[in-house]
């Protein structure tokens, strides 16, 4: 099964179809639904009333180390007060897929990206990252920095020894 179809089956046991659902799951939801291994449990722990990640995390001492560090930051984003000892340096070492899970997810979580369920070339469901709003707060802050810089009179290098 695709991602996309693990992200909408978890999607769906929220039983939340007309009622949007915040940044917190998308990112939560996107993390689970990266590792088929970790969906499957996650399967059970999903409902109309959210995401029970301490019976999830009980029920998952069986995978490696990577996959718990998943965990841990899915249950962080999702609930911003469950404390995570996952350090930007053992994200850096989780590899491939898992660094660029987390690192979407932070961006999703922040609302900077938005989690799109569009059909790829084969008509199967595929998950699209909406970078738009990201991409918005790049060039605003880029404008602002040109506005910055144009209104010194020197740059800020200047007058320095090296």
């Amino acid at each position: 099964m695709s991602q996309a179809k693990r992200y909408a089956t978890l999607q769906a046991l929220t039983e939340r179809e007309n009622e949007k659902l915040d940044c917190s799951y998308h990112a939560a939801f996107y993390l689970l639904s990266g590792n088929a291994d970790i969906c499957d449990k996650a399967y059970n722990f999903v409902d109309n009333d959210g995401i029970d990640f301490e019976g999830l995390i009980k029920n998952s001492q069986d995978l490696d180390e990577p996959q718990q560090q998943l965990l841990s930051v899915a249950h962080n984003l999702f609930s911003w007060t469950s404390e995570t000892v996952v350090t930007p340096f053992d994200i850096s070492r989780m590899g491939h897929p898992y660094m660029e899970l987390v690192c979407n997810a932070i961006y999703i979580a922040s609302g900077e990206y938005a989690v799109k369920m569009e059909l790829d070339g084969q008509n199967r469901p595929a998950l699209v990252l909406d970078t738009s709003r990201h991409e918005r707060t790049r060039h605003i802050h880029a404008n602002l920095e040109r506005m910055i810089m144009g209104q010194t009179e020197t740059p800020y290098d200047e007058g320095f020894e090296q």
